[in-house]
């Protein structure tokens, strides 16, 4: 697999710079010009505005958009080092860790479709970035899970576009109330779980006390059988 190093960005954005002199940004993709779906065309640098700094000058903290799809991509740990990036396009690559992201804080846009993302835990990274307004997901093993959509939107509710719908008002009461079926279900076991611990408690209880008393009668007929031997033996 292939770990995206600050060699491969910058040698990409140099590749891209020479097709386009008008746009500056960080290309790890094919040749321009090959589509995407519903904004994910970025392998055109067209499809960026020119934000980023002259290739010949920048560092990979100076990116603001990076386009690296189809690369075959499973490591994304550099973009930890990136807290200004706006732009991240990693589609048809092999993510499944985005933990790095978590440090982006101005990302805006993050293109993921046809990755190996397959827990929706992996969102937990993207919940603080506030300007994170559109996520593509599809084609991930997590978007086959059931109530894919309202989770997601449960868990990034920043997101005001996921996949190539935007979030609609009743999609976001729909995931609040599919949220709070869950915090029931959720208070609910934990009521149950607390009822079972309790009645295993008296159920052990009640066994102690009932070899307390068995001990007992046991030591009282031991007693009365002592005496009555002592009385035979006198």
């Amino acid at each position: 697999m292939v770990k995206l190093t600050e060699d491969l960005i910058l040698m990409q954005s140099l590749d891209s710079s020479v097709a386009s002199s008008s746009s500056a940004y960080a290309s790890c993709g094919s040749s321009a010009g090959k589509g995407g779906d519903n904004g994910e065309r970025s392998s055109s640098p067209d499809e960026f505005e020119s934000c980023s700094p002259s290739p010949s000058v920048a560092t990979t903290a100076a990116y603001r958009k990076i386009n690296c799809w189809g690369s075959d991509i499973d490591d994304i740990s550099i973009l930890s080092q990136m807290p200004d990036v706006e732009v991240v396009v990693l589609s048809s690559n092999e993510v499944s860790d985005l933990s790095p992201l978590s440090n982006c804080k101005r990302l805006s846009q993050l293109f993921l479709r046809r990755n190996r993302v397959s827990q929706l835990s992996q969102l937990s990274h993207l919940k603080q970035l506030p300007r994170l307004k559109t996520l593509w997901l599809l084609d991930n093993p997590v978007a086959e899970q059931d109530n894919y959509r309202l989770n997601v939107i449960n868990i990034l509710p920043q997101l005001q576009k996921l996949d190539s719908k935007v979030i609609s008002g009743a999609e976001r009461a729909e995931a609040s109330k599919l949220l709070g079926e869950v915090e029931v279900l959720d208070e609910k076991s934990e009521v149950e779980f607390k009822a079972d611990l309790y009645k295993t408690a008296q159920a052990e209880v009640a066994s102690s006390e009932s070899q307390e008393k068995s001990m007992e009668t046991c030591n009282s007929s031991v007693k009365v059988e002592i005496k009555r031997r002592s009385r035979f033996n006198e």
